[in-house]
């Protein structure tokens, strides 16, 4: 064998652990990017059932809740606040489920279950006007947008009558 014949021999070993380093690293990172899914999926379920919760073990806090989608024009200003620290919660998440399907980190259908429940989260009068005096300044501007495309359309109209079934 001549040194050519090695070269050519070293070359196409190098070749092949270049390959088989390009698969390896290949698999490593859809290894992770499945492992960062479900990180976002388990930190988006966390905040519902916190947010849930809450809600379930304190009735005044679900009073509150369940009252403002009708009522919150009447609110003091306290329970204005209050009523908005609770919306803000779930709106948040909600909105952090349409972050991450944008990416796809979310499958589809947590963004479909996304945009019903943020319909719900929309109804009744006393949400309507907790959107305009207090929660459109705390989201980001598409999600205003989608919000004001939901108040102007039948989705939010059919569900119009929250009640603690729902939440």
């Amino acid at each position: 064998m001549q040194l050519s014949d090695f070269g050519s021999l070293s070359e196409l070993i190098r070749s092949v652990a270049v390959i088989a380093t390009l698969i390896y690293v290949g698999l490593q990172i859809r290894e992770n990017s499945s492992w960062i899914k479900q990180q976002a999926l388990d930190s988006v379920v966390d905040r519902f059932t916190t947010w849930g919760a809450r809600l379930r073990d304190n009735p005044e806090v679900l009073d509150l809740y369940l009252r403002g989608a009708q009522e919150f024009a009447s609110f003091d200003r306290a329970d204005r606040h209050r009523f908005h620290l609770t919306k803000l919660e779930i709106v948040a998440a909600i909105e952090t489920v349409l972050e991450h399907s944008k990416s796809d980190m979310i499958k589809v259908e947590a963004d479909n279950a996304a945009h019903r429940r943020l319909a719900q989260e929309l109804a009744g009068p006393g949400t309507r006007v907790w959107w305009e005096e207090m929660g459109r300044a705390s989201f980001s501007d598409d999600l205003g947008a989608l919000i004001d495309q939901l108040l102007a359309s039948s989705l939010v109209a059919a569900t119009d009558t929250p009640d603690a079934s729902r939440v």
